[in-house]
């Protein structure tokens, strides 16, 4: 047996996904705080600048050619097969490769910046001095923060996720406590970003001595390898194709509204769609732990992979459905709370559509991880290149008759089409998991109905009677037909270990 076997164990992938949603909860409930004293307190427009900053970061992120998923990939494999040898040489030519492109991919953000301070993102000619200087700084930092995508990527095919979130959750804190306190001194959007991008620095470095922590011979053998290139280039090409589809169906939608609309139309988006996206926290800590995991297991045992994705999914959607129900059902209730009435006018539709699109795109979470874990991310590239030029067509009509209520409706229909595509694919790949698949589209179908039924009912008072019916009734099925025996008597032992906690 692998020295590493225990990487895959169903106790130590179910502590990952905890630490997971720790790491991602802590930090969104500082968010919850921080997010309306800012939007006040640098107003609509300057909150959009810095939005639109951030996504420009995000959509140059393509220039890491997919190689730090490479690495995860081929790293996890490495455990799994018992030859870590090769793990340093993987993670040095990953990390320097990403370097060397983050250079090329910050010169290529500086050269376009002007071209959209000034001309596309439609941004006040009093704020575009700052807004430029910002998009400077970024590109300036660029090769640091693409790069410890690699570093972040090596902890998790070591399954150590502990590690990591502690790195992430102090981050978490920061990115939000720290443009609070530069607020003390200045409204500028450059120095609030120059303070973040400092913060970025601190943690790469402290997940460099993590990973030569976690692996002594990453810090002792510094070495790029040409034969390693092969490998990690032809996973990450295909990667590289999604990133620079991807972004563009997750980050367009905002600059279409900065140039169709106007800059504060980005905040009456953006907020919403920030809050409702982060029902995607469970999803994502799960898929995380679970692509290293798959990537293990699919060339060990697939009927084992299987079973670990059926249950996932299970997981996932007990956990995703009632969330987005409240979140879709009181969407105009919780902005009102959040930020203020006259926003939550503009801007509860946006929510009740990103809700729902939360839930449908995080059950596609665990597919698209089991696709590439597979080795075949060319079919989650070709499917977001078919899907872009439908979703760009949808998005200007969207805003051109329904303003960003249309564009959240048109996000909803493009993720639908992406779940719909990769659990195709998961089937094709690995049948033994056709009948998860199945199982998964009919619920996820009645949870949509059950949603969507909600959304006529104007009285708050009927909404919430209509919530709490439709909770109890989930949480009596959900626990007879989707929880397996084992699974509910794992449950009622932790109930009754916690209850003489809860006493004391």
């Amino acid at each position: 047996m692998s020295q590493f076997a225990h990487l895959t164990s169903a106790r130590l992938l179910a502590r990952n996904t905890i630490l997971n949603l720790l790491g991602e909860a802590a930090p969104f409930l500082v968010a919850l705080i921080a997010i309306p004293i800012l939007v006040h307190r640098l107003g609509y427009e300057r909150y959009g600048v810095m939005t639109l900053a951030w996504l420009v970061v995000g959509y140059f992120g393509v220039f890491d050619m997919g190689l730090g998923r490479a690495a995860t990939k081929l790293i996890a494999e490495a455990l799994g097969a018992d030859e870590p040898g090769s793990i340093a040489a993987v993670a040095w030519t990953a990390l320097t490769m990403m370097a060397v492109s983050g250079v090329l991919g910050g010169v290529a953000m500086a050269a376009v910046s002007p071209w959209l301070v000034h001309r596309v993102l439609n941004i006040p000619p009093s704020l575009q001095s700052e807004a430029l200087h910002t998009f400077w700084l970024l590109a300036v930092a660029f090769p640091l923060i693409i790069s410890g995508g690699t570093l972040a990527g090596m902890l998790a095919a070591f399954q150590r996720f502990d590690l990591l979130n502690a790195v992430r959750v102090p981050f978490g804190f920061f990115s939000y406590l720290a443009p609070l306190a530069v607020l003390a001194f200045s409204h500028s959007v450059f120095w609030i970003v120059a303070v973040l991008v400092a913060g970025r620095a601190a943690s790469w470095g402290v997940q460099l001595l993590l990973c030569i922590r976690v692996f002594p011979p990453f810090g002792r053998h510094i070495v790029v390898r040409r034969a390693m290139l092969a490998p990690l280039f032809s996973f990450g090409g295909w990667v590289t194709v999604s990133g620079i589809t991807s972004p563009i169906m997750v980050y367009f939608d905002r600059f279409f509204i900065s140039a169709m609309i106007s800059v504060a139309a980005v905040a009456y988006y953006s907020v919403p769609f920030q809050a409702a996206s982060k029902l995607a926290i469970v999803p994502g800590a799960l898929a995380s732990v679970m692509f290293p995991a798959l990537s293990t297991e699919l060339a060990a045992d697939p009927a084992r992979a299987a079973r670990l994705f059926d249950r996932a999914v299970t997981y996932v959607f007990i956990a995703l459905f009632p969330a987005a129900l409240v979140a879709a059902v009181f969407a105009p209730e919780i902005m009102t709370l959040w930020i203020g009435s006259d926003f939550s006018a503009r801007s509860f539709w946006v929510m009740r559509w990103i809700a729902l699109a939360a839930m449908v795109n995080g059950l596609a979470y665990l597919p698209y991880a089991l696709v590439q874990a597979a080795n075949r991310p060319d079919l989650t590239a070709k499917f977001h290149v078919a899907e872009v030029p439908v979703y760009l067509a949808g998005l200007w009509l969207g805003l051109r008759l329904y303003g960003v209520e249309g564009a959240a409706f048109v996000y909803l229909g493009r993720v639908a089409l992406d779940a719909a595509l990769l659990y195709w694919a998961a089937a094709r790949i690995l049948p033994a998991v056709r009948a998860a698949v199945m199982r998964t589209a009919l619920r996820l179908a009645g949870g949509a109905v059950a949603i969507g039924m909600a959304f006529v009912v104007a009285a708050p008072a009927l909404r919430a009677a209509y919530v709490a019916v439709v909770v109890a009734g989930f949480g009596a099925w959900g626990w007879r037909a989707m929880l397996a025996p084992s699974e509910r008597e794992t449950v009622r032992m932790r109930l009754r270990a916690a209850m003489p906690l809860m006493s004391r």
